[in-house]
């Protein structure tokens, strides 16, 4: 793999994954190197979100860098359309919140889990 300056040349720039802004070469850390994966932290000087990606880059075309971070993060463009759409939490959303979770006796995968198709629609 490439040197460490020449890996961040090839991340300069690259967009945060929270609000899209690009990210300054300055701003990307190297954690861990192993072969051609590199494991890097970015962080975003606009939004001030951190975020941690693999890199890998081909040794034949190095200018094929890529790195792993999904440019949304956890949601998509029809999920962020959907939930700048609704209404705000408040108070009364946490303290709901808060009493179902007192009662809860499940684990996470059961409280947010996938729906599992060969278990007929239970959770993963």
């Amino acid at each position: 793999m490439e040197s460490r300056d020449g890996l961040f040349r090839h991340l300069d720039g690259v967009g945060c994954t929270v609000c899209g802004k690009p990210i300054d070469g300055g701003r990307i850390r190297l954690l861990a190197q192993r072969e051609e994966h590199a494991f890097v932290e970015l962080e975003c000087v606009a939004c001030g979100t951190t975020t941690i990606g693999i890199v890998t880059i081909d040794d034949e075309d190095p200018a094929a860098a890529r790195l792993d971070t999904a440019p949304f993060g956890e949601f998509g463009p029809a999920d962020e359309a959907r939930l700048r759409a609704g209404a705000a939490f408040d108070i009364d959303d946490v303290l709901a919140m808060h009493d179902f979770l007192a009662g809860y006796r499940g684990d996470l995968r059961g409280l947010v889990g996938r729906p599992r198709e060969d278990r007929g629609g239970g959770y993963a």
